[in-house]
């Protein structure tokens, strides 16, 4: 490979590296709010956060403000150990959301750095970068102090720790907690050993025809190798918690295929009987959804708007569904 050919890989490698983007993440309520950092998954934008930051009740909507203002409209998908959790964006602005990796000698740089800074993004957009020291490690945390006379306040939950290594931008994890100054940030590589199965793209084997309902079909549409005609949603007076009416079910045309998919009312009930049974036809429903957002991106012009209600509707039900399963 020529100079050129090794210096061209190494700014993609550098790219593909420090693309974290952080946002700031408010909730319904004025005075809690926290911060994330986003993450694709085909073809969606994710929000990591600290699940303290989501709340006790999770089904209301996040506001989500990204660089230069960018306000977007999130939904709670799923809690994960060690106070993580992750929003879906599903309207507003675009936000800068990529599918990155941490730095290949990520173990090694946590060894070697003694500085990094705190990334704090603000409503504005505008981003404080606070030089910080690291002044303890272990397996799941690394333990942080601010230089000179800042603080560590309230609402930074979820800020990215950052240090430069390599000479590119290193993620090194997210602030969790302060106790007397010290800020205790849960550790990259931690972080995604603990969310790393909801982010991986998995691909179907096999006839799909021949698929079970446990099996994963992230790739069903694009399987069937035929354009998706239509989706209809069917909505009927089901009230969940917060008194609002949901679709119960929806049926997929794919050529000249109808698959309906039910969502029984008990769904909605949280009731961990019904849980082990209903566990597999959502993620198939999640799956399926997640595919037919992106085909209607791509190709927005296929679609009757007049006849089909907004995928989001779909999305948002299904979402539902999962956070009162808790799946």
């Amino acid at each position: 490979m020529s100079r050129l050919g090794f210096w061209i890989c190494g700014i993609l490698l550098s790219c593909a590296l420090s693309a974290q983007t952080v946002v700031f993440v408010g909730t319904e309520y004025e005075n809690e709010f926290g911060r994330g950092i986003l993450k694709t998954r085909s073809g969606a934008c994710f929000i990591i956060l600290p699940n303290h930051v989501v709340g006790e009740d999770p089904s209301g909507t996040f506001r989500i403000y990204g660089e230069k203002a960018r306000l977007s409209s999130a939904t709670f998908v799923q809690s994960f150990p060690n106070d993580l959790a992750v929003l879906r964006i599903t309207g507003g602005e675009e936000q800068y959301c990529t599918q990155w990796s941490l730095h290949p000698e990520y173990h090694l740089a946590i060894e070697q750095i003694t500085s990094c800074y705190l990334e704090v993004i603000n409503v504005s957009g505008s981003i404080d970068k606070k030089p910080a020291e690291i002044v303890g490690t272990d397996d799941m945390t690394l333990q942080i102090r601010l230089k000179g006379d800042a603080a560590i306040l309230k609402g930074m939950s979820g800020s990215s720790v950052f240090a430069q290594y390599g000479g590119a931008r290193t993620y090194l994890g997210m602030l969790m907690e302060v106790d007397e100054g010290i800020g205790l940030v849960l550790q990259a590589d931690n972080i995604m050993a603990i969310v790393d199965e909801f982010f991986v793209e998995k691909k179907v084997k096999g006839p799909v025809d021949s698929l079970s309902l446990n099996q994963e079909k992230s790739d069903y549409l694009a399987q069937l190798k035929s354009d998706i005609k239509f989706i209809n949603n069917h909505f009927k007076s089901i009230q969940n918690g917060s008194g609002r009416s949901l679709a119960n079910d929806f049926s997929l045309f794919v050529g000249h295929i109808q698959n309906t998919y039910n969502a029984p009312p008990e769904w909605i009930q949280s009731d961990n009987q019904k849980k082990t049974s209903c566990q597999n036809a959502m993620k198939e429903i999640m799956a399926l959804a997640e595919e037919c957002r992106r085909i209607i991106e791509k190709n927005p012009d296929r679609w009757d708007v007049d006849a089909t209600p907004p995928i989001s509707l779909m999305l948002i039900y299904l979402e539902e569904i999962e956070t009162t399963l808790k799946l």
